[in-house]
């Protein structure tokens, strides 16, 4: 069962992030830090990802 409250604050976090995060790529000296942003939010997607997979079942677990 998906953890429905970490799932909720990723998706109303997530355009927040992912505008700081574009922010920070217009900006070549800060460069290391949309690396490490990006970094985190891709985890954060995984995450979700996972939480509704485990949810909705997997409908083809031999193609993994």
């Amino acid at each position: 069962m998906p953890n429905w409250d970490q799932v909720s604050r990723f998706a109303h976090a997530f355009p927040t992030a992912l505008a700081g995060w574009q922010q920070l790529t217009a900006d070549p000296s800060r460069q290391r830090e949309a690396t490490v942003t990006a970094a985190a939010l891709i985890g954060q997607l995984a995450a979700v990802q996972t939480y509704l997979a485990d949810w909705i079942g997997d409908p083809q677990p031999d193609q993994k």
